[in-house]
């Protein structure tokens, strides 16, 4: 199941529930037109991509085929994150 939600004209939230683990798909219009992508789990840490897409649609469907073949357990717990210089938690 996946549910929209716009953040900012620039940002788009979905919020997927597979097997009762919540992720939210994240996506960030950047200034070179291109698409963010962040996968965050109830933890709040976030797995990120370093590819760029050219449309929030594109950058969804690759989180919703990650979760798929890599699994939502990869995406639901903590171990595989690094911590950032802001103390967060980020898997890349």
């Amino acid at each position: 199941m996946i549910s929209s939600k716009s953040m900012q004209e620039n940002e788009r939230m979905h919020t997927v529930n597979v097997g009762g683990v919540i992720l939210r798909i994240i996506t960030i219009l950047t200034e070179e037109n291109e698409w963010e992508l962040y996968v965050e789990n109830e933890y709040g840490i976030r797995s990120v991509w370093m590819e760029r897409f050219g449309s929030s649609d594109a950058a969804i469907e690759a989180a919703c085929h990650a979760i798929e073949s890599e699994g939502v357990e990869d995406f639901a717990g903590t171990e595989g994150f690094k911590r950032n210089s802001r103390s967060s938690l980020f898997r890349f």
